[in-house]
């Protein structure tokens, strides 16, 4: 290795390298015979392994230092691209680290890299992922998911320990990599030597160059297999879930070789259709695929299996899965933001273009294959060509603080690739007025969304910061730690009652976690599983809150506490118990109060959401509760003082600056 000189390796050095007896990663370690079968394998079968593949992307590299990969699913960009980076960076002892959107993705391209180079995992090569991580002070390539990134941006701004960041899948569009790559273009002004690579199978790419202002792009070659692409002649006259079990049967009965791969849109969808396929076929190995899923049950999904194999997966399998056949029906839960109504909700929505051709390189990558797309031809030309950027979909007042405590404090100057939409970017701003201040940075670096700090804040005052640490873990995990299964939704909301606190559905939540707590210290593992079932409580939610619980302790011991200060908490039978903690949450969340709007009126008296309807404080827009809300167990007495006469604010003369809002309040209390 110490021929190798930065940014001037060449591949017939790194390859003679690779070639030799002796691992140059590990010192005194030959190379085994499957390394050296799986090597000249990769070099046979993958075109951007071979010597002039190779050099020319070198060439690309070396040249400037943004270059733009594109290259279709499956042609070694994730895996081989980053190996030829660490070669070529070894010299100057610095890391390289590549992005990932989802977990599953990044820690297994650090297993198939770590394999590939037969170094133990966490050495050389590792990863670092939410709540998980394989690096150690030897770790030289480390694949790391955006928002793990994005953490290390807020610890050194300008990423001194870093040689290459490979931004991987930038199609994607999310908030975080947009951030990163905006503040990358900023970094290399002040850090000449730093490299960026940005990678994709189905970038936009005139906008990338021209916002990073080059033409240096390389294109990765692949081996090309044909993928019989197949759409509906007419839409499904069933639901779609019921079509995609449909075609699975009609496939494995018809084509009883090769694995095949399903797009479903929720976790709730994959599930269900996992007992429907086990049931109707039972020699069909059928697996789960999802973000919050165990790491193990996720490794089992991405593995191979002797028999045939069914993977059900969310969109997370577009960029870490390929298996022969691919179905799926076009559409995905996607976040979509309301910055009048200060309300995100989750929609069920098409995929781009730049996605379906995402999904189906998925079968092409050994052989060829089929994609089964469960809508008509003409359905697929009227999709979006590329997917919409997050920062378009998504509220941004996190993302915004973070942008602010990386120093870049003139947040509607900043060189975003697509800036946010003025009605968000002043709503998030409203929403951060408190926090743009030195406890702002503090704010950023939470493990939860940073409204959360405030609520911190007041729970410490009143001495249940310890609830409100839970509370936020468990507001914060992707899925719910009461669930709700389709088939026996009457059953599980009765016996979610058993935990209802008529006050809050917070409160809810906090007492079903302290049950699960409770009980995991009195029983075993298989015992506490079957609690948990009869129970409605998802026990890998729960590990999942104590982990960002721990997390969140430790963020705000070093920040907010004072030395050996106890973290407080209330017992629920304490009197204060709930009114503390709600007054904790209001801390945070005042601008999304809404008020009950039940009505009085005889013609509405049947209609079974007259008594759950709610106004908002701000905007006056109508929401009714979910109808496993806890909310609606009791009536509610007014008792915040945020809402009083006297907290309204007046002019000079004391008259009411908006007598409106006393109207609507005192309308209000009079329901009540």
């Amino acid at each position: 290795m110490d021929e190798l000189k930065r940014n001037k390796t060449t591949a017939r050095q790194a390859m003679a390298l690779e070639n030799a007896a002796d691992n140059p990663f590990v010192k005194g370690k030959k190379h085994s015979d499957e390394y050296s079968q799986l090597l000249h394998h990769r070099r046979n079968t993958l075109p951007v392994c071979s010597p002039e593949q190779r050099q020319a992307f070198l060439d690309k590299y070396h040249a400037e230092n943004v270059t733009i990969v594109v290259g279709d699913t499956g042609c070694g960009k994730t895996t081989q691209l980053l190996q030829y980076i660490l070669f070529d960076e070894w010299e100057g002892n610095l890391r390289v680290a590549c992005t990932q959107v989802r977990r599953v993705a990044a820690i297994a391209a650090a297993e198939r890299v770590a394999n590939e180079m037969e170094v133990p995992l966490g050495d050389v090569v590792g990863y670092h992922v939410r709540f998980d991580r394989m690096v150690s002070e030897k770790t030289r390539l480390g694949f790391v998911t955006e928002g793990s990134l994005v953490m290390s941006l807020l610890g050194n701004p300008i990423l001194s320990d870093y040689a290459c960041i490979v931004i991987d899948d930038a199609h994607e569009r999310t908030v975080n990599a947009d951030i990163i790559m905006s503040t990358l273009k900023q970094i290399q002004k002040r850090r000449k030597d730093l490299k960026v690579v940005i990678m994709s199978a189905t970038i936009n790419l005139e906008k990338f160059k021209t916002y990073f202002g080059t033409s240096n792009v390389f294109e990765a070659q692949r081996q090309v297999n044909a993928v019989q692409i197949k759409h509906l002649k007419t839409p499904p006259l069933s639901k779609y879930v019921d079509a995609v079990r449909l075609t699975v049967i009609h496939i494995v009965k018809n084509k009883p070789k090769g694995n095949i791969l399903v797009f479903l849109t929720s976790v709730s969808e994959i599930e269900e259709s996992c007992k429907v396929l086990r049931r109707a076929l039972p020699s069909l190995r059928v697996l789960p695929l999802y973000a919050t899923l165990p790491k193990a049950a996720q490794k089992l999904a991405t593995s191979g299996g002797e028999s045939q194999t069914c993977v059900l997966s969310t969109n997370v399998a577009e960029a870490s899965l390929t298996i022969p056949g691919v179905v799926y029906c076009g559409l995905q839960k996607e976040e979509g933001y309301n910055p009048r109504v200060c309300m995100t909700t989750l929609l069920t929505a098409p995929i781009s273009k730049a996605s379906a051709r995402q999904r189906a390189g998925r079968a092409g990558r050994t052989q060829p294959g089929e994609c089964y797309r469960l809508y008509t031809k003409e359905y697929h030309d009227g999709m979006e060509s590329n997917t919409l950027p997050g920062i378009h979909m998504q509220e941004v007042s996190g993302q915004i603080l973070t942008v602010k405590a990386l120093g870049y404090h003139d947040v509607a100057r900043f060189d975003w690739i697509d800036p946010p939409h003025p009605e968000s970017y002043l709503r998030a701003i409203g929403e951060l007025r408190d926090l743009i201040t030195s406890q702002g940075r503090i704010a950023a670096t939470l493990p939860v969304h940073c409204v959360w700090f405030k609520c911190l804040e007041k729970a410490r005052e009143l001495g249940c910061l310890g609830n409100i640490i839970t509370a936020a873990a468990l507001m914060s995990t992707q899925d719910d730690i009461l669930t709700r299964p389709y088939d026996v939704r009457g059953l599980a909301d009765d016996i979610r009652h058993t935990f209802g606190h008529s006050e809050s559905d917070v409160l809810t939540r906090l007492r079903a976690f302290t049950s699960y707590s409770t009980k995991k210290k009195m029983v075993a593992r298989h015992a506490l599983d079957g609690w948990c079932r009869e129970r409605f409580i998802n026990s890998r939610v729960a590990e999942e809150v104590n982990a960002i619980r721990s997390q969140i302790l430790r963020h705000i011991q070093k920040s907010i506490m004072n030395k050996d200060e106890p973290v407080s908490s209330l017992d629920d039978k304490d009197d204060n118990y709930s009114v503390n903690i709600r007054k904790s949450l209001l801390a945070g969340f005042f601008s999304t109060a809404a008020i009950s709007d039940a009505s009085d009126d005889e013609s509405t008296i049947n209609d079974p959401s007259s008594s759950d309807r709610y106004r908002t404080s701000r905007g006056n827009f109508v929401f009714v509760l979910e109808p496993d809300s806890s909310l609606g167990l009791e009536r509610h007495e007014w008792e915040y003082s945020f809402f009083d006469d006297e907290r309204l604010p007046t002019n000079f003369y004391g008259e009411l600056k908006n007598p409106r809002v006393k109207e609507s309040l005192d309308k209000a209390r009079s329901k009540i």
